[in-house]
């Protein structure tokens, strides 16, 4: 099996920067420290939901026939 699709061009620094530019658009502007968000720590979720409505209710929704 051989690789077809592989090139065996070399490209200069400069021509893959203007390729990579091409392909993905311009770098976003560095952030100032103004502009950062503080991380604020929240809880580990949990494994199990909260229970919704009483065990009534869901003895009555469990009971279809």
């Amino acid at each position: 099996m051989t690789d077809d699709h592989v090139s065996t061009e070399r490209f200069s620094d400069a021509e893959i920067a203007f390729l990579r530019y091409v392909r993905f658009g311009a770098l976003p502007s560095h952030t100032t420290p103004d502009e950062w968000v503080e991380l604020q720590e929240t809880d580990a979720p949990r494994d199990v939901p909260e229970p919704a409505g009483d065990r009534q209710e869901w003895q009555v929704r469990g009971s279809y026939g």
